[in-house]
């Protein structure tokens, strides 16, 4: 009987070293920490990366990466996350998502959220960060993770800050349109566009493919081959050259010249970027420039002889 005392004592004991010596361990790696975001038991949040899936006119596509820290020996398993993400401490981002993630001992935990940032949340934070000259903001991200499990409270509460650029969304105007040949089938109209670039990176273009729409016709296509190079804090300046054939078009070449002033016209500019830096690279851009033609033609090539050609 006292061997079997002896034994559990033993075996006690022996629980209690190692439940002691995991503490000792977390407290150590928690003492000699740096990070001013650390936690002693719970596991700690690194932002790793925020990819840029899609810019749009009116909204960013991101893809947020963490990394997960777990100290704790045990695997925990999360039912939900809440989270919000603050740019310059002010909120543009605030979600939910009910898939289930678990986190392992140790630091290959790895998670990957979808955000989505519309421009107008952005507008305030961009005009503040222009007048101070900064390009480079406090990005924030609040979570909490929802676990059922009998040796945490109902959810585990982080808040991780990184240095990161701002992104702004680019712009793309149309300066003016010409005619650049005239027959029989159709015309070809050049349209002189300008993509505005403030971002602190480069947004250089592959794959490009526009469209454009003038006076209610069917929207004509353009694709640019080769790499279109736009520069970090840049105004890049194309010409398109779109081929309209008139058995598409609602109306004569003659009758545009003439409502010229009353028609609208509607740019789409798609294209990959093309970067080393994987925040960048493969993303999505669609951009779009609509208005009325105040002057539809500023150069006009003579036309003389022109009906004469097929």
């Amino acid at each position: 009987m006292k061997i079997i005392k002896r034994l559990l004592l033993g075996f006690f004991l022996l629980i209690i070293v190692i439940i002691l010596g995991f503490f000792s361990v977390s407290y150590y790696n928690y003492s000699t920490d740096k990070n001013p975001y650390k936690n002693f038991i719970i596991p700690r949040i690194n932002i790793l990366d925020i990819e840029i899936a899609n810019l749009a006119d009116n909204r960013i596509d991101l893809l947020l990466k963490m990394g997960i820290d777990s100290h704790l020996p045990i695997v925990i398993k999360v039912d939900s996350i809440q989270y919000e993400i603050k740019i310059s401490n002010k909120e543009v981002v605030k979600s939910s998502s009910k898939k289930s993630i678990t986190i392992h001992p140790g630091n290959d935990n790895l998670l990957s959220l979808p955000l989505t940032i519309f421009d107008e949340s952005l507008t305030d934070i961009l005009k503040k960060s222009e007048k101070q000259g900064a390009d480079s903001v406090w990005y924030e991200f609040k979570a909490s993770f929802f676990v059922s499990s009998h040796f945490f409270r109902k959810s585990m509460d982080f808040d991780e800050k990184k240095w990161l650029p701002l992104i702004y969304i680019p712009k793309v105007t149309v300066d003016k349109i010409e005619i650049d040949s005239l027959r029989f089938s159709g015309v070809t109209l050049l349209v002189h566009s300008t993509l505005i670039n403030k971002n602190v990176f480069p947004l250089d273009a592959i794959d490009m493919h526009d469209r454009f729409e003038i006076g209610g016709n069917p929207w004509v296509d353009a694709r640019v081959p080769g790499l279109m190079k736009i520069p970090p804090h840049s105004k890049t300046e194309s010409v398109i050259p779109f081929r309209i054939s008139f058995k598409e078009m609602a109306h004569t070449l003659p009758e545009l010249i003439k409502k010229g002033k009353n028609l609208d016209y509607k740019l789409e500019v798609n294209f990959k970027i093309n970067s080393k830096d994987n925040t960048t690279n493969h993303s999505k851009v669609k951009l779009g420039s609509k208005g009325s033609i105040k002057e539809l033609i500023r150069y006009y090539k003579t036309l003389k002889g022109s009906s004469k050609k097929k």
